[in-house]
């Protein structure tokens, strides 16, 4: 079995006399804040700093207990207890009151210092992952750190340069170990933290979740319940299904999946079982599974919210430079590990039925400025190209499948059930009637939406030119093979000529929710934008810019497509659900276009083949990513934003053919071209 307290016991040995010497010295400061307390009202900052030392204290000593306990003899209530602990102070009961809220943070230390005080507090809510995993050493920096804030109390309250540089030291200064370690994390299937977890513990058991030091909630358990009582021949045929998808993803873009590739899993927690039957499945096909990524539901999406840009508090070319040359460096030396690397398995890589929320925006909140939207962009430039040059495209695939949450309603055990089965569909069926649909689209040189039902959209989509008709094709014919479920034809839209207005009644997008969206594309690239989500325009507006298009000013259209799977529409609308839907999901079930990078980004030089007619789907570029071959910063964005039109609010999706009258391929929400029929028969049922 894995052991962390072995895995990171050289660190931890070094630093082991330095973290037992920094909680001695918290434990005199809470001492003596509480003897001045007796004796007279604290000052702010003591306060501050006193609730800071109790948490490193409360959270410290847990970390001692862990490998002690017995966890079969607690019971769910005392372990829910607990956890709940741990965070005590991000869950909106607590959070209006503590000093991780911009808000209180600004009310009791001002504007100047506020948003340091804040970020530096939240660092310490923190805590309980690099608890759980025994990063003693880590526990240890972070531990000094806020002795010497106490130290210098005083004289940083006045100087908010000297603050900043104190507060955001540790964060400025990432280490190339950290980054280095970060890649094996990544990378390593010897790094067997969750892998071995998986599989020497019984799933039935629900109390293994709080094993984890994520916070739990309803979700996880509700989850985690559901898929204990699952027949096992049930998960195991699903698990089969995906990987026979993941694989299919090679086949079909003409790719080499590398035999003992290492093959990346993704899960939110609750979903062990169907991660641990993927395992099995995995290495029965000769590869190496490697858990590297476990989430769990947000605690407050408030907070994540209030704290979503605090990198602006010290992001600077410094910054930016020692980070991109500690991953250059990361990247050579771990070049045997990434060179093995196969690609990922993704479950619910968008969280697939919370509740999606309007946050407060508070002024109290850091934001980047210009100067720092270039930075980062410029940063996440460099990383990805880092990434690109050692990683081989032509051996990687991803394949993503999503399942909702419990959150999303009273009747969550139908849903689940429902879902489970859209995600089973006959792939077959959906190629054979998509690729009628390509047939006719392919004559075309643009595709237009209109809406209906009060829905504004008028979009003409110009579509890229074909040299080659008899041997090329705009869209790509999709399958259970990259994305899961199957129903979906895409293309990448020809900037120049694509202009018109997208309007959708109320779209979602990272747990927030745009009201009233409206984009307006001039040349394929969004010109203007609007929502009602707030009073007044202008907040409206930077709503829309501090999330839907940050670090930009603008994006292009990445992707115009057709979902086609009829099944999962009705479902959604069954039970109510297609507001919360995953997006792997909700574009399967009805057109959408989708702002920023194509759907082969970075991937543009691979060949993708049909199955069916055996073409060359050839629109794999737009003018923005053909910018990398002379100017690779500027020729992505990062983002990928799907945004569903749903059936009710088309009027009619048309190819525009030169010379010739329209052809329909939707009329009225419906499927009218000749051939595609079968798709209307959920609907009308």
């Amino acid at each position: 079995m894995f052991d962390l307290n072995e895995y990171y016991s050289a660190q931890n040995r070094k630093f082991e006399g330095a973290y037992q010497a920094s909680l001695a010295m918290i434990e005199n400061i809470v001492e003596e804040i509480e003897r001045s307390k007796r004796k007279s009202t604290v000052s702010p900052i003591d306060q501050y700093c006193l609730e800071t030392a109790r948490t490193v204290l409360r959270l410290c000593g847990l970390e001692r207990e862990l490998d002690r306990r017995t966890w079969s003899e607690l019971s769910i209530e005392e372990l829910q207890r607990e956890n709940r602990s741990l965070f005590q102070e991000l869950v909106p009961d607590h959070y209006e009151t503590s000093f991780a809220n911009p808000a209180r943070a600004v009310a009791v230390f001002g504007e100047r210092i506020g948003p340091y005080l804040s970020f530096f507090y939240a660092i310490f809510q923190d805590y309980p992952d690099w608890i759980f995993s025994h990063q003693r050493y880590h526990l240890a920096d972070y531990n000094q750190l806020f002795i010497d804030f106490w130290k210098n109390r005083d004289g940083l309250m006045s100087e908010p340069d000297s603050l900043r540089t104190l507060v955001t030291r540790l964060n400025r200064s990432r280490t190339y170990q950290e980054v280095q370690q970060g890649l094996v994390r990544q990378y390593d299937p010897e790094y067997k933290r969750y892998t071995d977890f998986l599989t020497h513990t019984d799933l039935t058991d629900v109390r293994y979740l709080f094993r984890y030091g994520h916070y739990i909630n309803e979700v996880e358990l509700k989850t985690a319940v559901l898929l204990a009582e699952y027949p096992v021949e049930k998960i195991r045929h699903l698990a089969r299904y995906t990987v026979n998808a993941f694989i299919s993803g090679f086949e079909h873009h003409g790719k080499t999946l590398v035999p003992g590739s290492t093959i990346r899993l993704s899960y939110w927690l609750g979903q062990e079982r169907v991660v641990e039957s993927l395992i099995r499945e995995l290495e029965q096909r000769g590869l190496k599974p490697h858990i590297c990524l476990a989430l769990s539901t947000a605690i407050n999406p408030q907070y994540d919210y209030d704290h979503k840009d605090d990198l602006a508090l010290y992001l600077d070319r410094e910054v930016v430079e020692r980070q991109i040359g500690y991953y250059e460096q990361a990247y050579a030396d771990c070049i045997d590990l990434i060179g093995n690397y196969g690609g990922d398995i993704a479950l619910n890589p968008d969280k697939f039925g919370e509740d999606r929320i309007t946050p407060v925006m508070k002024p109290e909140n850091v934001s980047f400025s210009a100067d720092q939207h270039s930075l980062l962009h410029d940063f996440m430039n460099r990383r990805a190209a880092l990434r690109l040059k050692y990683i081989d495209r032509g051996r990687t695939s991803t394949t993503c499948i999503a399942f909702p949450s419990p959150s999303i309603g009273y009747n969550f055990e139908q849903i689940f059930a429902d879902i489970w089965e859209v995600n089973l569909v006959d792939s077959d069926f959906y190629e054979r009637v998509q690729q009628r649909m390509i047939e006719v689209m392919d004559k075309g040189n643009a595709i237009r939406v209109t809406g209906r039902n009060g829905n504004e959209t008028d979009l003409v989509i110009a579509l890229q030119p074909l040299s080659d008709p008899e041997r090329e094709s705009n869209f790509l014919n999709g399958v259970a093979d990259v994305n899961i479920p199957a129903g979906e034809v895409f293309t990448s839209p020809q900037l120049k000529g694509t202009a018109g207005v997208l309007h959708i009644d109320s779209y979602f997008e990272d747990g927030l929710q745009y009201q009233d969206l409206k984009l307006t594309f001039v040349d394929g690239y969004i010109s203007d934008y609007s929502c009602t989500n707030f009073e007044t325009i202008s907040e409206n507006r930077a709503y829309i810019e501090d999330n839907l298009l940050m670090p930009h000013k603008t994006l292009p259209m990445g992707e115009f497509a057709i979902g086609t799977n009829t099944l999962a529409y009705v479902i959604a609308r069954k039970h109510g659900i297609a507001h919360k839907l995953s997006t792997l999901i909700s574009e399967k079930m009805a057109p959408h276009i989708a702002i920023g990078d194509t759907c082969f980004a970075m991937q543009e030089n691979m060949t993708v083949i049909n199955r069916f007619d055996h073409k060359l789907m050839v629109a794999r570029e737009n003018e923005k990513s053909a910018q990398r071959h002379d100017n690779f910063e500027r020729a992505y964005t990062f983002k990928h934003s799907d945004i569903v039109i749903p059936f009710e609010s088309i009027g009619a999706i048309s190819v525009l053919i030169e010379g010739q009258p329209s052809v329909d391929i939707i009329r009225s929400g419906r499927f009218v071209l000749p051939g595609t029929e079968e798709l209307n028969r959920p609907l009308e049922s």
